[in-house]
């Protein structure tokens, strides 16, 4: 079974829609530089601080009520993303 989830383009963060379902790989982009007045701390977000290769695997949907979040295991450990995410499918069966 397929379902949409709509994350924002990198580029012109127009909305749009992907189709995502268990099994596909993803790949979730690199963080913007950090401002100025962080100075060296660095990123603080859960792929940065684990050095992630920042590709995951779709793991199953939330059974969440009405919710639109997935379940994905990337090499740094579990992680749900959602339509707000910005995530790129890379591979699946269309």
């Amino acid at each position: 079974m397929l379902y949409t989830i709509s994350v924002s383009e990198r580029d012109n963060k127009k909305q749009r829609s992907l189709l995502v379902k268990v099994g596909d790989l993803i790949w979730v982009p690199p963080c913007p530089p950090m401002p100025e007045e962080w100075g060296d701390c660095g990123c603080p977000c859960f792929f940065c601080t684990n050095n992630s290769s920042r590709y995951g695997i779709v793991v199953s949907k939330a059974p969440y009520k009405n919710s639109d979040r997935w379940f994905t295991m990337f090499d740094c450990g579990g992680w749900d993303i959602n339509e707000t995410d910005d995530v790129e499918v890379l591979s699946g069966d269309r």
